[in-house]
């Protein structure tokens, strides 16, 4: 899996287009289909902000922020009520 910043993510830029920026949380889940159980999880928090269309400094970083290994860790997405 891949999250960036990546060039060519629209096909007409403009300076007016920015700044862009994009902060979430999400986790992945290995499931088992045979025994029903989540095999390993792990969460991540990504983060992308650039000022402008030739930016050279954009943040785009993406850190893991909890990881299990026969479980599961903590959803970071709270269920709406």
């Amino acid at each position: 899996m891949v999250i960036a910043d990546a060039p060519g993510w629209c096909t007409k830029l403009a300076e007016t287009d920015f700044p862009v920026s994009y902060s979430g949380d999400f986790a992945l889940y290995a499931w088992d289909a045979p025994s029903k159980q989540i095999l390993a999880s792990i969460a991540y928090h990504v983060e992308i902000k650039k000022t402008h269309f030739s930016d050279g400094g954009a943040t785009n970083t993406v850190s893991v922020t909890d990881k299990k290994i026969g479980g599961t860790v903590p959803s970071p997405v709270k269920p709406k009520k």
